[in-house]
């Protein structure tokens, strides 16, 4: 099946798709959360090894993330892939580069690229001087390639470089983004250009234009491996590797494209990691002798300062489920008399958030004097630690027995007397019923939830005639009804008639329905909505619950018709 016309099938039906781990052991690998330098920033990372391997090969590996919206789609991947290697016995080295991910900085500093070229150098120096590495291998994921081919970096790894699926030039990845800038219904900096919610200086695009892959690779002495395509396999870019030196492989693999898809839908391409990492293995040079495994135990207890002495962040380890999160707050105590914010998982977005949204919202609220986790729920993002979880599932069975884990710890470990909940999309959904499932006098003062399309998890439309979504067409046919241009194409018979008379009719039903209920109520008669009965609840036990919704969401019209009035009233 076509991924992408299969993907729109399944969004347009409402379809949840929560594949199946279906790969090795993730309990077989210890993943250790640290942060290093790299000039004035500090770059967070995580260290691979294999758990029950007592000695290392002396070889190290330093992944080298895609920048942008693929870092998030591809973070499942890249975290499998640094398993893989660390089981064929290497100490493997992921890390955001400044300004992205976890790491301090803004990804719309001055000189940004070259700062991420300067982050990979800085990576490799650690595993050389921390790590005990005596060889050093880079891997680069898309455009990440393009900075494991620097020269500086390679010139002190030393070791084998593999560009995996790579982009192959900056001005190539600059062309990219600006078709992706085109897709978007607006432009939130039109100034600048701004790709899946990314935003790129012009400075950053002449930068990243002048990165050639074929150049920065040059006459490489240790091996080069191209990783490409299988369906659509690059062997303009193998022919120009091949040009410059005679140490270039090629495996055309499987699988490449579905790991880049938006977060829920991404497929982990196990095979083409499983011959890469095995490539590795052999073409290492290894001589043979071994190396102590670098006992970094300490750095489970590690803080840093983010940007300023006066916000720390740390990582933690939640509950008993292998939840991890980090814990931003201010230097001082300040913030343990004031809530602490707690952000969930947006779909199966890893806890930096969409597009690092709660990563800035975190500082910022630190500098403002409050504290905030954000976490990956147990199966989701680095919250992967037992084998028997289903990976990376929206909507978990045990979502709030996990978020009321993460209660629990703000308040017993971390001394926190209040807490807010708050969540985007799924998360949204989430953190509502959570604050549902609560006890009146608990801790939870307040849910925040930001384009919840659906308030209880076992009403996601199953269907296209559920109720959830004729609310969801209603609202889109409520604004297409004020745009000029529908209605030329309307008279023009551009329209599937049949769709839209099944829309009408299953809405009129609807409609009658909820007039049938607030009839009743003129008479006494019990006839509330199960949300309009849980937001009623949540003002009488004084537990705030506030909405948040983009001007495009349909989840306003949801809200107030599924409340049946109740929201509105609540607004009045």
């Amino acid at each position: 099946t076509n991924g992408s016309l299969h993907e729109k099938f399944c969004l347009s039906a409402g379809i949840v798709i929560a594949p199946v781990t279906g790969g090795p052991d993730v309990s077989e690998v210890d993943r250790r959360p640290f942060c290093f330098p790299s000039g004035e920033r500090k770059l967070w990372g995580w260290l691979h090894l294999a758990r029950d391997a007592a000695m290392g090969n002396g070889h190290a590996v330093v992944l080298c993330n895609p920048i942008g919206h693929e870092l998030i789609h591809a973070y499942r991947s890249i975290r499998h892939l640094a398993d893989a290697f660390a089981r064929q016995g290497f100490s493997v080295l992921r890390f955001d580069y400044s300004g992205a991910g976890d790491s301090t900085g803004d990804q719309l500093d001055p000189g940004i690229v070259h700062a991420w070229q300067q982050d990979v150098s800085a990576a490799v120096t650690f595993c050389r001087e921390h790590i005990g590495a005596e060889v050093v291998h880079l891997v680069g994921v898309r455009s990440g390639a393009l900075f494991a081919a620097n020269p500086a970096a390679r010139a002190i790894a030393n070791g084998s470089l593999i560009l995996w699926d790579p982009v192959p030039s900056g001005k190539r990845l600059v062309r990219e983004l600006k078709a992706n800038s085109r897709l978007a219904y607006f432009q939130s900096a039109p100034e600048m250009l701004e790709a899946l919610g990314f935003p790129y200086s012009t400075e950053m695009q002449k930068q990243l234009g002048a990165l050639t892959l074929v150049e920065e690779v040059g006459a490489a002495e240790s091996p080069v491996l191209l990783v490409t395509r299988e369906e659509r396999p690059d062997t303009r870019l193998a022919t120009k590797l091949a040009g410059e030196s005679a140490n270039v492989d090629v495996l055309e693999l499987p699988g490449l494209e579905q790991m880049l898809a938006i977060p829920h839908f991404t497929i982990v391409p196990f095979a083409a990691i499983a011959a890469t990492a095995d490539w590795l293995a052999r073409n290492a040079g290894a001589t043979g002798t071994t190396a102590d495994v670098p006992n970094l135990q300490e750095l489970r207890a590690m803080q840093f300062h983010v940007d300023s002495a006066d916000i720390v962040e740390s990582p933690v380890e939640i509950g008993t489920s292998g939840m991890f999160g980090i814990h931003c707050r201010p230097a001082d105590d300040s913030a343990k008399s004031r809530p602490i914010v707690l952000f969930g998982n947006a779909g199966s977005v890893y806890h930096i958030g969409p597009n690092r949204l709660y990563v800035m919202l975190a500082r910022r609220l630190a500098a403002a004097g409050h504290a905030s986790i954000r976490y990956d729920l147990a199966n989701i993002g680095d919250g992967l630690k037992f084998p028997h979880l289903e990976e990376n599932r929206a909507y978990p069975g045990k979502a709030i027995q996990y978020i009321s884990e993460v209660i629990d710890y703000a308040n017993g470990q971390l001394g926190y007397d209040s807490v807010i909940l708050t969540g985007f999309c799924s998360g949204a959904t989430q953190a509502f019923n959570a604050a549902r499932a609560q006890k009146p006098k608990s801790s939870l003062i307040a849910a925040i939830m930001v384009n919840p399309k659906i308030f209880y998890v076992e009403d996601f439309p199953k269907h296209p005639n559920s109720e959830n979504l004729v609310m969801r067409r209603a609202s889109y046919y409520r604004r297409a009804i004020r745009d000029p241009q529908r209605w030329v194409r309307l008279l023009k018979g551009d329209v599937d008639f049949q769709q839209l008379l099944g829309f009408l009719n299953r809405r009129l039903v609807q409609l009658w329905k909820r007039a049938w209920r607030r009839f009743l109520q003129i008479f006494g008669k019990k006839a509330g909505t199960r949300l309009g009965d849980d937001l009623t609840h949540f003002v009488a036990i004084g537990r705030g619950i506030s909405f948040i919704f983009a001007s495009r969401d349909p989840g306003l019209t949801i809200l107030l018709e599924s409340s049946d009035g109740v929201a509105r009233r609540l607004l009045d």
